[in-house]
């Protein structure tokens, strides 16, 4: 099988993948739901993580310059030689000795392979990543900034304990690295250690403007809501477009926290380990190679009937074979042990339309719209289902959430273009 229109075919772990996405080959994918609500998390801080670096280099060169200056002003030609010298490794000069080359990692010095990290993570290749930002720490362990992509890498990775480690390192550094610190919020904050998330993040309020989405995350989920409020709003004014946090400040202006709301904002539980046969069949499976993905998959359930992560994967085989009939029990068996499984949700929605159950699918995939933020399968399979019955009304909004979030999609260009103009006929 080669690639599908965004519409057609949805990402297992309940997103919406973009028109004509290759099938990906992931050595170790996350179990359902895990992924997509980290990937989503990730990008939300994308800009203000950009924005909090770049004022972080901005306050190095400052705090740089005002050295060189100080001793020039006092005489210490000598002492400020020295501090020259040591400001240039700290930073790592590409310029420096041969001795900052790193072999086998494609060439180049730290703050290059440290470059190199940051556009591999910014693409959501967060493992080749941390293998640039490995390298860079190993050249350079005195820069923070490296430190701290080591820790961002980390995190989009789900390894919240090696991500904590790593911002740990650059904070050691630089005590007010806004990004790192913000970085730790968000490390202690997956694992559920929410008195650490706090001191950190209010640590970085005044410098990594991010920390705020947290803060307001985390007094929403421990009742304090007069607090939840005042960070919700800061963080609003930042980033006005933020549904979450418009959710997050009703939820503080009600003093309650809904059960869709609490799943979005709260960590995710410690994912279960992934079993060989089990990683082996996701390979498969995204290489379009579905026969062999299911049999993978089978042999991960004979070892573990309870592999929740091998059942999902074994509904998705079967349902793009075809076989809806086949994988809709294994969907059900996911949900029956995780009713918050949103892509084993999806999996049961889109075989309940194949079966001509097509309300109840609807049903599913509000729900699975309600509960997961952004554009999602949900979304995909309620735009597709209201424009097959030209509910066309319906449709619009979610095909608009379907093009905002992926412009270059033609399918549901055409689609919302086509809606929009029976609606006014």
């Amino acid at each position: 099988m080669g690639t599908e229109p965004l519409l057609t075919r949805q990402d297992p772990n309940g997103a919406a993948r973009s028109f004509e996405e290759p099938h990906i080959d992931r050595t170790a994918p996350a179990p359902a739901g895990e992924e997509s609500r980290l990937d989503e998390a990730m990008r939300r801080a994308d800009d203000l993580l950009i924005t909090s670096l770049r004022d972080e280099e901005a306050r190095r060169r400052g705090r740089r310059r005002r050295v060189l200056l100080a001793s020039a002003a006092s005489g210490a030609l000598i002492m400020g030689i020295i501090i020259i010298a040591i400001l240039t490794g700290l930073l790592g000069n590409p310029g420096g000795p041969a001795g900052n080359r790193a072999a086998g990692t494609g060439g180049g010095d730290a703050d290059a392979l440290a470059k190199q990290g940051w556009a591999l993570w910014q693409s959501g290749d967060a493992e080749t990543a941390q293998a640039k930002f490995a390298a860079a720490v190993e050249l350079d362990p005195h820069n923070a900034n490296t430190w701290n992509g080591l820790g961002w890498s980390r995190l989009r990775s789900g390894k919240h304990k090696e991500a904590e480690q790593a911002f740990a390192e650059a904070v050691k550094l630089e005590p007010e690295h806004g990004a790192a610190l913000n970085g730790l919020g968000n490390a202690t904050f997956q694992q559920k250690k929410y008195d650490e998330a706090e001191k950190h993040w209010l640590k970085a309020a005044d410098t990594a403007p991010a920390s705020w989405f947290g803060l307001a995350r985390l007094y929403a989920l421990q009742g304090k809501f007069d607090d939840s409020a005042k960070y919700a709003e800061k963080a609003l004014a930042e980033s006005p477009d933020s549904d979450e946090m418009k959710r997050v400040l009703e939820a503080a202006k009600a003093k309650k926290v809904d059960a869709g709301l609490r799943r979005l904002i709260e960590p995710a539980s410690p994912a279960a380990p992934v079993s060989d046969e089990a990683k082996r069949g996701w390979q498969l499976f995204n290489r379009g190679q579905n026969k062999q993905a299911a049999d993978a998959f089978r042999a991960a359930l004979k070892a573990n009937p309870n592999d929740t992560n091998a059942e999902n994967g074994l509904g998705f085989a079967l349902l793009n074979s075809g076989k809806h009939a086949e994988a809709k029990p294994h969907f059900e068996a996911v949900l029956k042990l995780d009713p918050k499984a949103y892509g084993a949700m999806n999996g049961l929605a889109r075989c309940l339309k194949a079966e001509g159950k097509t309300d109840e699918a609807i049903e599913l995939w509000e729900r699975l719209v309600k509960a997961a933020s952004g554009a999602n399968a949900g979304t995909a399979g309620l735009a597709q289902t209201y424009f097959e019955q030209k509910q066309f009304g319906k449709a619009i909004p979610y095909l608009e959430q379907l093009v905002k979030a992926n412009p270059n999609d033609e399918e549901a260009r055409k689609k919302l273009e086509v809606a929009r103009g029976a609606g006014q006929k």
